[in-house]
């Protein structure tokens, strides 16, 4: 009895030392660009890791406000272009020891109006942008872009449509690839060149499609790295060609990563582009409000005479440092976001949903449901199936086409 008494005894105070002890804290999962991406959060992380670099850097944060003016025709549209390594700074800059054949300064930004599926990107006009937006490096005319290290990291495009609810909405062409959209022809006709507008469109390879959101007029799009090598801090070189020879009579050979033909692969070059057609005619006089939020992180020394450039733009306020491992997993999801986010392939809304925590579950589940893809069910099982197969895929529910495409992916 008593040693019954005594073993009582040592369970009641183990038990009470167990709940008195605290409970260990969990630490939620870190924010990952990836995450941005999905539109889970509204900025990209400040301590975005590299795959293989550490050492200072820069947060550099650039925002502009655009108005796009109301379209001259029907049909018109408009094009937002950037270079989503150069834009820490306003324009690229060729040495124009190069004679005649070198590249002039252009923006690393640009807005253009006038776009039609019968011209290039460039359309027939464009919007005036300050010199520098705000956040922005300035390059110099006699020294160069600025040499030093950077990555982009994000930008965000948040589209406001100013309409009546008559009149909302409109076509949206993402061109989010690796692949160049300007370029620079030395000979015959010296000058920029643009890719064009129907090229892009009849492109599933660059570019992706959707509408703006017709109910509010107002929808948002994200940019952001997609390989491993994206992520990585890349060189920023002082000019865009290289000069074999001094003088008006010197050849100049443009950066190949920077200008290379168009549609090649261009690792710092013109590879982003939005295209929006309003569904509104130009009678409408509809005009839409663009707010542009881009982030960088960079080393960056101010152009100046001397060989060695020495002076710091601005001074480092965070470090580099290597995750390889954290990379490799952001590259994964970001590819899984850009193959589903919009109407390609019929798997639209697929962005938040294979980032979810509970995504992959619930499409595993709503695959097992809908078994008229597999031999035949009731129609209540189809139901079920389609419900999760779309909270999967994130908000609103998913066509027949789209779940059709699915479940033979």
């Amino acid at each position: 009895m008593q040693r019954k008494l005594v073993e009582l005894e040592r369970r009641r105070t183990a038990n009470a030392t167990a709940k008195a002890r605290a409970p260990v804290a969990r630490t939620g999962k870190a924010a990952m660009l990836s995450d941005f991406a999905s539109g889970r959060i509204d900025a990209p992380p400040a301590n975005h890791p590299t795959g293989g670099t550490a050492g200072e850097t820069r947060g550099q944060y650039i925002t502009h406000r655009i108005t796009l003016p109301a379209i001259a025709a029907d049909g018109d549209g408009y094009s937002i272009l950037f270079n989503p390594h150069y834009s820490c700074a306003n324009t690229i800059l060729g040495d124009a020891t190069g004679g005649l054949g070198s590249p002039t300064s252009f923006p690393t930004i640009s807005v253009f109006t006038g776009v039609k599926s019968s011209n290039g990107i460039n359309g027939t006009g464009s919007v005036t942008l300050p010199t520098v937006l705000a956040g922005q490096y300035a390059t110099d005319g006699t020294y160069g872009m600025g040499i030093g290290r950077g990555r982009f990291i994000g930008a965000r495009l948040r589209i406001a449509e100013n309409a009546t609810s008559a009149n909302l909405g409109g076509r949206v062409y993402l061109v989010d690839s690796d692949r160049a959209l300007v370029s620079f022809d030395s000979l015959p006709t010296v000058g920029y060149k643009y890719s064009t507008v129907a090229d892009l469109q009849n492109s599933t390879f660059n570019t992706q499609t959707t509408t703006m959101n017709v109910v509010t007029g107002k929808s948002e799009f994200r940019f952001v790295p997609s390989t491993a090598a994206d992520h990585e801090p890349a060189e920023l070189v002082q000019w865009v060609n290289t000069v074999s020879a001094a003088g008006v009579t010197a050849t100049s050979v443009q950066n190949q990563d920077i200008l290379p033909p168009l549609g090649q692969r261009a690792s710092h070059g013109y590879t982003k582009a939005l295209l929006l057609f309003p569904f509104a005619l130009a009678a409408s006089a509809v005009t839409f409000t663009v707010d542009l939020d881009m982030w960088h992180e960079n080393i960056r020394f101010t152009p100046g005479a001397s060989t060695y450039e020495t002076v710091v733009t601005v001074p480092h306020d965070k470090y580099w440092f290597s995750n390889p491992s954290v990379i490799a997993a952001n590259v994964n999801a970001i590819a899984a976001i850009k193959e589903g986010r919009f109407d390609r392939g019929g798997a639209a809304r697929l962005a938040a949903g294979l980032v979810g925590e509970f995504a992959p579950s619930a499409m595993r589940a709503g695959r097992g449901l809908l078994s008229r893809y597999t031999g035949g069910g009731s129609e209540l099982a189809i139901k079920a199936g389609k419900y999760l197969v779309s909270g999967g895929m994130g908000s609103g529910m998913a066509s027949n086409a789209q779940l059709d495409y699915l479940m033979s992916h």
